[in-house]
């Protein structure tokens, strides 16, 4: 497993475990530099199970990945996702004003692996669990 491979598969979990937050991830091959941005702001900063996982993700990649880095942003913070490689929404995102997390356990899943039109994001795949949709987003890579 390659570290896109790696970091996409604990960003599913993720946004499995908080299911209140939207993620996009972006890798920039020049900078050796893995990008995640958890939106909402208020978990991202707030939230001290949010942070923890943020951090054992940190030191896990660390120690896996020694060669390349790894960031953690808000989609408000000066330095960002220029262009999305991957980008899934938890199934409570922007349903509530309140940012409390409602943690869900984690199950078996079936994918549905769905072709890139240039330029478009396209349902990568499809996830149902208990009543839960989760759709996972690819966008083709900027030329």
């Amino acid at each position: 497993m390659n570290s896109t491979e790696y970091i996409i598969e604990k960003v599913k979990t993720f946004v499995k475990l908080f299911p209140k937050v939207k993620v996009r991830y972006e890798f920039d091959k020049v900078a050796v530099v893995h990008t995640i941005e958890v939106t909402p702001r208020q978990i991202h900063n707030d939230d001290n199970d949010v942070l923890d996982w943020e951090m054992s993700l940190w030191d896990d990649f660390v120690e896996l990945f020694p060669f390349e880095n790894i960031m953690f942003c808000s989609d408000d913070d000066l330095v960002g996702i220029r262009n999305v490689d991957f980008e899934v929404e938890g199934i409570d995102f922007g349903r509530e004003s309140s940012f409390n997390t409602n943690k869900n356990s984690i199950s078996e899943f079936d994918y549905n692996i769905s072709q890139t039109v240039a330029n478009v994001p396209t349902i990568l795949s499809v996830e149902y669990s208990n009543s839960n949709l989760y759709s996972y987003y690819s966008y083709p890579n900027a030329a």
